[in-house]
């Protein structure tokens, strides 16, 4: 736009949010830069003339008047797209016209984890897998150390052995 800007159409992609279980639409949004190229500005004048079936002079001219409205105003809007304002610095604002919702619906998402397939995740700040985390946590069996039993049962016979000895030689008590 001669004098303003350039005005285009940016993607804005889709977006996981996995609290909800959706992922949420691709958006297009108008974005304006104030600063302008000629080419672009050419091209501008060509998709007019095309459209209105007028000469290239009278598009640019066409063009140069509706680009002046927004100095002479203090705001312009167009239609589905948004709205040009001036404001006290004197600087062209834009605030893009919002797309019916209609359009950028949600779509709902439902993680599916196979099991016996090997995938990545994220442990931490590390990346691994998920058969080397199973792996990690498996609870091996822990053999039980069953010494004390052997010293109980040895210290059990060899006090049954002293109380035999002194009743047999009468000297208990």
């Amino acid at each position: 736009m001669p004098g303003i800007g350039t005005l285009s159409v940016a993607d804005l992609p889709a977006r996981s949010d996995f609290a909800n279980k959706q992922v949420t639409a691709p958006r297009p949004q108008f974005v304006f830069s104030t600063a302008s190229i000629n080419e672009e500005s050419d091209l501008l004048i060509e998709y007019i003339a095309t459209k209105k079936m007028l000469s290239r002079n009278e598009s640019s001219s066409m063009l140069n008047d509706f680009c002046g409205q927004l100095e002479n105003k203090k705001d312009l809007s167009i239609k589905q797209v948004g709205l040009f304002t001036i404001d006290a610095d004197h600087k062209i604002k834009f605030e893009p016209a919002q797309l019916p919702e209609i359009f950028l619906q949600n779509v709902a998402a439902d993680r599916v984890i196979h099991p016996e397939a090997e995938h990545s995740i994220l442990v931490g700040d590390t990346e691994t897998t998920n058969t080397a985390m199973t792996e990690y946590y498996i609870d091996e069996p822990v053999k039980k150390s069953r010494w004390w039993l052997a010293a109980l049962i040895l210290s059990v016979i060899s006090a049954a052995m002293i109380l035999i000895y002194f009743l047999n030689n009468g000297q208990l008590l």
